[in-house]
């Protein structure tokens, strides 16, 4: 008998080989969901200074198949390798524009098949609806499916206090108030179209941001388990 540890490898190998297929393979959405081949993912968004990051932390340390990527993580490690494609991206960001989505997405998915999970938390993605229809328009669906959207939910009031008190010694030159006022409206305006898609095919999940850490924790448990119960009956 295989021990722990081989088993666990092997599993690891074979939902590899299964996963870089699906990226390479003209299977149907039908065929793979009868295959159970889909890994589950979990956008996950809010304004900033929400605390989404540290939950995503807590999340993946918590659930050995549950993996999270930072869609922002991606581009700033993407600049940082030199590479052509991260140059173009610093130069994007250095004009103050938004990467295209065609990037984030080749990003995403290459992170995807790297950490080879069953289920993946993707944060601050999708940002907005461009983001949003450029994930659907790249049939993404036929590589993973969308399991919910936890959207965590922080009033304007806490969202700024967090960042100013934040910018008493993160030394970051976006934590000031004039600046701060003016991402919170961004976000504000963008999100709105993500929340309503997202509620619509009642896959959005609100969590109240503005509890303390262990409280929010329990509330995101409270998702997620279902899910893998769910998905450990199929």
């Amino acid at each position: 008998m295989l021990s722990k540890a081989l088993r666990l490898r092997y599993r690891g190998i074979s939902h590899r080989i299964r996963f870089q297929s699906l990226f390479n393979s003209n299977h149907t959405k039908k065929q793979l969901q009868q295959l159970h081949e889909l890994p589950g993912v979990i956008f996950v968004i809010g304004g900033p200074g929400c605390g989404k990051g540290t939950q995503c932390q807590l999340i993946s340390q918590s659930y050995d198949d549950i993996q999270h990527i930072s869609a922002g993580d991606l581009l700033r490690n993407e600049i940082k390798t030199g590479s052509k494609n991260g140059k173009l991206i610093a130069n994007i960001l250095d004009k103050g524009k938004i990467v295209p989505v065609s990037i984030t997405l080749d990003l995403l998915k290459k992170q995807m098949l790297v950490l080879n999970s069953k289920r993946y938390l993707i944060d601050g993605f999708p940002r907005n609806e461009d983001n949003l229809s450029g994930w659907n328009d790249s049939h993404m669906e036929n590589f993973c499916r969308v399991e919910c959207c936890l959207y965590f939910e922080v009033s304007n009031n806490e969202i700024q206090r967090r960042l100013l008190n934040r910018g008493k010694t993160s030394g970051r030159s976006d934590d000031n108030l004039t600046t701060v006022q003016r991402r919170i409206a961004t976000h504000n305006e963008v999100t709105k179209h993500i929340v309503n898609y997202f509620d619509d095919k009642s896959l959005l999940k609100r969590i109240n941001g503005e509890q303390s850490v262990n409280d929010v924790q329990r509330d995101v448990n409270n998702v997620i388990a279902p899910l893998l119960e769910k998905r450990e009956n199929e």
